[in-house]
């Protein structure tokens, strides 16, 4: 099997696999269509804070410098690994409980990696391994945040750039949950969550299954460009929570709250 190809945990598990790094993505800026009313144009001054060892700014929804994976390589590989290729491949297979302990284990040697997640599936296991992985973290005063961006104009592979901030924004007006499905446009609820952030509302999302998740996680990448001319940036914290349905089952949901800043903020990485 192409070690491109290889899931997560075989990657673990390939204690003396080295590879070189692959090649780095585009990182220029993509233009997106946007139809009203949520239709907003960039603002050519916009910029937004990243984590990285003294906070700096660039254009807002550069790809994050052009992330590359390192193919065959060990966790230690990727711990050891610059800013840049600190990554982990996500997959349809992949066990998120052991992709959470890799994310615990990468933020605790020296900073938060990256999540590559191609399609549905993949990307509701990339975000219950951020969810499991901020409980555990959370146990050390740890605070692992999530940005989700498009990584390709199908809008069908996303990336999960996880990361430990302080001084966000988690709203001050009255709190509001809206709701993700299957069938949920996440256009749609993008424009929704855009509008009550603008209201200073403290926003959260639940779903429950794969597509709801891979909806509320695709919103929220969208409610980020949609915010680009406010100059406002979000960052989620997705949490695995019980829930009981009208027949009064207990079903396991995805709850996402989030946060934001401007891009002007000193928004401070902890590590």
């Amino acid at each position: 099997m192409d070690k491109l190809d290889m899931p997560l945990d075989d990657l673990i598990r390939n204690k003396n696999g080295r590879g070189a790094g692959g090649a780095a993505r585009r990182s220029t800026r993509r233009e997106t269509n946007r139809s009203a009313p949520y239709a907003r144009q960039p603002s050519s001054s916009g910029r937004r804070a990243q984590n990285s060892s003294a906070v700096r700014e660039r254009e807002p929804f550069k790809n994050e410098g052009g992330y590359s994976h390192i193919q065959g390589a060990t966790i230690e590989d990727i711990a050891n690994a610059p800013a840049d290729q600190r990554v982990l491949k996500v997959g349809s297979g992949s066990d998120p409980k052991k992709v959470a302990g890799s994310i615990c284990h990468l933020t605790r040697a020296g900073g938060a990696p990256a999540l590559l997640a191609l399609r549905e599936v993949a990307i509701n296991q990339a975000t219950k391994a951020v969810a499991i992985a901020r409980g555990y973290l959370i146990e050390e005063q740890t605070y692992l945040y999530c940005q989700p961006e498009y990584r390709d104009t199908k809008h069908s592979s996303l990336c999960l750039h996880l990361l430990e901030v302080s001084n966000l924004k988690p709203g001050r007006g009255k709190e509001v949950e809206l709701t993700a499905s299957k069938s949920t446009d996440p256009k749609s609820l993008a424009g929704a969550i855009a509008g009550k952030i603008r209201e200073d509302a403290k926003v959260s999302i639940s779903a429950i299954g794969v597509d709801a998740v891979n909806a509320a996680i695709s919103a929220i990448a969208y409610a980020r460009e949609y915010l680009v001319e406010d100059e406002r940036d979000l960052y989620c914290m997705p949490k695995l929570v019980n829930i009981m349905n009208e027949d009064e089952e207990s079903l396991t949901a995805m709850k996402i709250k989030v946060a934001w800043a401007n891009y002007g903020d000193d928004v401070t990485p902890v590590s």
